[in-house]
C-alpha cells in the first residue's frame, strides 16, 4: 500500500519511519526532496519556504506537504500528518493565537475532506496552564525538595525533555526518581506533603498503573495536579525562552484526548468507541477496518 509519513518534528520522524516508511519533516524539509514519490524539492511543491520549528504554522505547512505530495501522486492510500503542539504551548483556547491556529487547521482538514480522504484526529496529549496569575510557573524542584530534606536523589527523569525546550522548559507533571531504598519511605512522605502532588508510587504499582515497563522506569513515580509541573533541580530548567507563561503537560489530567473520525464507527469497536474507553493508539484500526463504508 503506497504510504506517506509526515512530521513536523525530524525527532519523531526518525522514530515513526525506521524500516523505510517513506516520510518527510517540516524542520528538514528545505533542500529535501521524496525519492519514493518523485518529488526533488518539498519547497517547490509546496511553492513556499518551511517555516522553523517554533513558528505557529508550522503544523499547517506539515498539512500542505502531505496534500501536495497526494495531489502530486494520487496513488498514496495510506497518509499519516504529525503536528507539532507549539501553539498550545503557548496559548489556551480562545486566545488570539490558539484561534487563528484552529481556524487554519479547519479549512486545510476541509482540504483533505473534499479530496475524499477518510480522516481520524487524535492527540497524544492534553495541555494545562501551569502558572499563577501573574504568570509565574507554579513548579516543583523535586531534587532541591528531598536534598533540603537531607534525602539523597541519585537522579530525576522527567520523560517530557525533548531538545525543543521553548515548549516546556523540560516541566510536566510526572516524574521519576531515582533513590536508594532505605530514602524511599521518607521520600514519599515529603513529596506526598507538596501542594499539588496527587500521587507517588514505588516501581512495580507504577509499572502496572501505568502500563510501564518495569525494568526501565524509577524507584518512585511521581505526579501532580493539572495546575502544577514538577522538575528535578531549579538551576537545570532554564525557562527563558518560554513562548509564554507555562503551559505543559504529562500528568493524568493531560490523559484525556479526543478521538475524531470523519464517518461513523461501525462492528465491534463501536460500543467501545462511545463510551470513551478507546486511546489515541487505536486510530489506524479504527480508521482502516470500523468505519463505515471502508475496507482495510
Amino acid at each position: 500500500m503506497p504510504t506517506l509519513m509526515v512530521t513536523a518534528k525530524e525527532k519523531l520522524r526518525l522514530l515513526l519511519g525506521h524500516g523505510g516508511v517513506p516520510s518527510i519533516s517540516v524542520e528538514k524539509a528545505a533542500g529535501a526532496g521524496l525519492p519514493e514519490y518523485g518529488v526533488d524539492d518539498l519547497q517547490e511543491l509546496i511553492g513556499a519556504e518551511a517555516p522553523g520549528i517554533y513558528d505557529w504554522d508550522a503544523s499547517h505547512y506539515a498539512m500542505r506537504l502531505g496534500l501536495a505530495v497526494f495531489r502530486a501522486h494520487r496513488a498514496l492510500r495510506l497518509l499519516y500528518v504529525s503536528l507539532t503542539d507549539r501553539v498550545q504551548h503557548a496559548a489556551a483556547p480562545g486566545e488570539e493565537l490558539s484561534d487563528r491556529f484552529f481556524t487554519e487547521f479547519d479549512s486545510l482538514l476541509g482540504e483533505y475532506l473534499d479530496e475524499g480522504f477518510v480522516v481520524g484526529v487524535t492527540a497524544d496529549h492534553g495541555m494545562n496552564a501551569k502558572h499563577a496569575d501573574d504568570g509565574s510557573p507554579n513548579v516543583h524542584y523535586l531534587a532541591d525538595v528531598l536534598e533540603s530534606a537531607g534525602i539523597e536523589v541519585q537522579d530525576v527523569v522527567l520523560p517530557i525533555t525533548d531538545p525543543y525546550v521553548r515548549h516546556h522548559g523540560a516541566l510536566g507533571s510526572f516524574a521519576w526518581l531515582y533513590l536508594d531504598e532505605a530514602a524511599r519511605p521518607r521520600a514519599r512522605a515529603v513529596l506526598r506533603a507538596l501542594p499539588g502532588v496527587e500521587e507517588v508510587w514505588d516501581r512495580r504499582d507504577a509499572a502496572t498503573l501505568y502500563e510501564h515497563p518495569v525494568d526501565r522506569i524509577g524507584d518512585l513515580a511521581v505526579t501532580a495536579s493539572a495546575d502544577v509541573a514538577l522538575g528535578g533541580r531549579q538551576r537545570d530548567h532554564d525557562l527563558s525562552g518560554l513562548h509564554a507563561a507555562l503551559r505543559s503537560h504529562g500528568g493524568r489530567h493531560e490523559q484525556p484526548v479526543p478521538l475524531i473520525t470523519s464517518r461513523p464507527v461501525r462492528g465491534p469497536l463501536a460500543e467501545r468507541y462511545r463510551a470513551g474507553v478507546l486511546r489515541s493508539r487505536d486510530i489506524h484500526d479504527l480508521v482502516l477496518n470500523h468505519l463505515d463504508g471502508v475496507r482495510g
